[in-house]
């Protein structure tokens, strides 16, 4: 029996000490684990996890998980438990860090239910708070988010250069890059308004850079002569380090301008009138320039009476370093075949194959880069459903490729087309382009099936805002009358657009286009172009096709001293006669064409 007794007294005390010590470790580890809590590190448990943590521990604690689960809310995106933990930490005594993770949580919260504004104004740390480096890190770095989201890119800089205070060395690369490209989303205009206090050394560096890439570019090596002395008492600024690439440009630009130029133009035959026209322009522009080396040479070859061949050896044989033309797109290939890259060139003319990284440059007044850019005017000034009405010949099939292809580029939005032929369809080619036709084709149909006399009226279609047409002055003015019978009275009527060859310079009274907008090259809208007065009184009775070949030449002559920085600098573009002009990466020139209003008599 004591036996007995001894064994179950020894189950009892084993039974007892052991649950003793189940207490005890869980109480110690219960009460450890805060010390171990770091609440400016990312959560890593749901916020559910760390409410549970919260509700199981005692003050001071407590708060510290409160915290973390608000954090954790933050990421989970649950703003309305994150809201909720706001107002409930709101009421505790909070030190100066814990403070710190409130104001980091409530500005994301706000950011995300209200605005970046008010987010901004409610994230202040106080200077003199006792804050982990990752918290100030942050805060800075949330700062520049929320005022980027407000597109205040200027004070969004004034943070990044903070936040690099509490970033290693290798990191700052990444940020530096970030302050130069917030400066970029400026325009000259804009950047020349920034201002910066005596104190912000680093800020006022990045901001003279950016100025000079923005305002100096016209003349590129004098912005490089400024650049160059800049670094040079400079050396210690971080733009110096990490030098964005456009600025490495300017700054290691070698720009060599053509001195020996050969012009290569068919002046007989089938193409003597334009070739003349864009000789005489190259002329002009040539004989304005009073700022060309003494020493500048052109020569102009007759691809019409002698064969690329034979030209091509006079070329190196004279030393030529750089060739204007040929303007027939069949020379324009062979030239490219005989010259292999050896001389840079400007041809006038498209070919079949365009390479990519060659030495050939290309220029010309291109009726597909017009249906092009009167695509991106009309996304540009708001326009969602546009209608292309277009001739029925090739031409127009082209203009319209172009037009569609580039819309589709920038809208989700369809665009609607259609042709027309002579003048004797075309009121019923508008009305079959605003679905007038099939309208009336539908109350037909309802007619015969319900046999009964209706008043009806055919309606035109409601998804179209504006209206591009491609035509002439007299199809323009044939078209006008016939597209607004087409729209129904209580319809707004679309905007109408048209292309250059709808401005002639010979408008008469009867022909009455006014209210259409159209595009055209600067030379013939701009009133205040001075080659244009100079052309009128030279040659005061040409036509505007004239004109337009004439500028053609004055731009193949100023591109010389151009193309070689729009190979260089990204985006850089020039005011030409034909238009704004930079290239792209086929080095095709662009042409940004201008635009006007048809007057009324």
């Amino acid at each position: 029996m004591k036996i007995m007794n001894h064994n179950s007294l020894s189950v009892s005390r084993l039974l007892t000490s052991i649950i003793l010590m189940l207490f005890v470790s869980a109480c110690s580890s219960l009460s450890s684990q805060p010390d171990n809590l770091n609440i400016t590190a990312q959560p890593t448990l749901s916020s559910k996890a760390y409410a549970d943590q919260a509700a199981n521990s005692q003050a001071p604690a407590t708060t510290d998980w409160l915290i973390m689960e608000l954090k954790a809310s933050v990421v989970e995106k649950d703003y309305t438990q994150g809201q909720a933990l706001l107002k409930t930490l709101a009421k505790l005594p909070l030190s100066n860090s814990q403070q710190a993770e409130w104001l980091l949580a409530r500005a994301k919260i706000t950011a995300a239910t209200s605005d970046s504004e008010t987010a901004l104004k409610g994230l202040n740390f106080q200077e003199q708070w006792q804050l982990a480096d990752i918290q100030w890190a942050n805060y800075h770095q949330l700062r520049a988010s929320l005022f980027e989201d407000i597109k205040d890119y200027f004070n969004a800089d004034r943070d990044w250069i903070a936040y690099k205070e509490f970033q290693s060395q290798a990191d700052t690369t990444t940020t530096d890059q970030h302050i130069w490209d917030n400066l970029n989303l400026y325009s000259t205009d804009e950047i020349v308004q920034l201002k910066t206090q005596p104190s912000e050394t680093e800020l006022q560096g990045w901001l003279y850079v950016a100025t000079e890439m923005k305002t100096k570019l016209s003349d590129p090596m004098q912005a490089q002569q400024d650049l160059q002395l800049w670094f040079a008492k400079n050396i210690s600024h971080p733009i110096v380090t990490h030098t964005p690439d456009d600025v490495q440009r300017i700054l290691d630009l070698d720009i060599t301008n053509p001195q020996n130029v050969a012009v290569l133009l068919p002046l007989n035959g089938k193409y003597e009138k334009p070739a003349k026209l864009i000789r005489d322009g190259f002329i002009h522009a040539m004989t304005n320039d009073t700022d060309k080396d003494p020493t500048f040479k052109m020569t102009i070859y007759d691809t019409s009476t002698q064969s690329l061949d034979d030209i091509y050896a006079q070329l190196k044989a004279d030393s030529v370093d750089f060739i204007v033309g040929p303007l027939i797109k069949d020379n324009v290939e062979k030239l490219q075949n005989i010259n292999n890259d050896s001389i840079p060139m400007l041809a006038l003319n498209f070919p079949d194959d365009i390479k990519q990284g060659s030495q050939v440059c290309y220029l010309t007044l291109s009726p597909e880069q017009e249906g092009a850019q009167a695509a991106k005017h009309l996304f540009n000034n708001g326009f969602k459903y546009p209608l292309v009405l277009a001739p029925k010949d090739k031409l127009g099939q082209r203009i319209t490729e172009a037009f569609t292809t580039e819309w589709a580029k920038l809208s989700n939005t369809p665009t609607a087309t259609s042709g027309f032929g002579s003048r004797a369809e075309l009121q019923k080619n508008v009305k079959d382009a605003f679905g007038l036709t099939d309208s009336q084709t539908r109350i037909n149909q309802i007619r015969q099936i319900t046999n009964m006399g209706m008043e009806t009226e055919a309606r035109s279609r409601r998804d179209i805002d504006s209206v591009y047409i491609i035509a002439t002055r007299s199809e323009l003015t044939l078209l006008k009358p016939f597209i607004e019978v087409a729209i129904n009275p209580d319809a707004k009527p679309p905007k109408l657009f048209s292309n250059s060859r709808s401005n002639n310079g010979k408008a008469r009274q009867y022909q009455d286009v006014s209210g259409i907008v159209f595009s055209d090259i600067p030379m013939l809208i701009n009133k205040d172009d001075s080659a244009s007065s100079e052309y009128d009184s030279l040659w005061p009775n040409s036509s505007n096709t004239e004109k337009r070949l004439h500028a053609l030449g004055m731009d193949s002559y100023n591109l010389l001293d151009e193309l070689p920085t729009m190979k260089v600098i990204q985006n850089y573009k020039s005011q030409g006669e034909t238009g704004l002009l930079s290239i792209n990466d086929q080095c095709v020139v662009q042409r940004e064409l201008s635009w006007a209003e048809h007057a009324s008599f």
